[in-house]
């Protein structure tokens, strides 16, 4: 019985050792596409992106995500400017470390700096039917 399982237990095990292997190569992927990123000029990386014709947004992920430079607490719900979201690889609300986070917090800047040139740029204004769709989202004392 034990010869029989053994062969099935140590498959098992490094099936587990490789999809953790996996995952972690993908966790350091995001790390250093993250560095990468950060060291760019958001200005030229925007201007470029509007010289060839994309306007798309850059979106941080967290617990949902954000679109910095941009009123997102009017996208809620509007699917035609969601839907020109770009979410920035390696963002996320599970943080890997202090260098994770600290990588996401100038994440979140270069995007609004980025987003806030495309936006001047396609002198973004929200659709009317855009607004919060649901009372319970507006914020307090509004």
């Amino acid at each position: 019985m034990y010869r029989q399982a053994f062969p099935v237990l140590m498959l098992f095990l490094i099936s587990v050792s490789q999809v953790q292997s996996a995952v972690a190569d993908n966790e350091i992927a995001d790390i250093a596409y993250l560095r990468r990123l950060v060291a760019r000029d958001p200005v030229k990386d925007a201007q470029d992106s509007i010289a060839k014709g994309s306007l798309r947004f850059l979106g941080v992920a967290g617990y949902v995500v954000h679109v910095p430079g941009v009123d997102t607490d009017k996208l809620i719900g509007c699917t035609a400017i969601l839907e020109r979201v770009d979410v920035i690889r390696g963002t996320s609300d599970a943080l890997m470390g202090k260098e994770h986070s600290d990588l996401i917090e100038k994440a979140r800047t270069y995007a609004f700096r980025y987003n806030s040139l495309v936006a001047k740029h396609r002198r973004f204004k929200l659709p009317s039917n855009c607004g919060t769709p649901n009372k319970s989202l507006e914020r307090i004392g509004e």
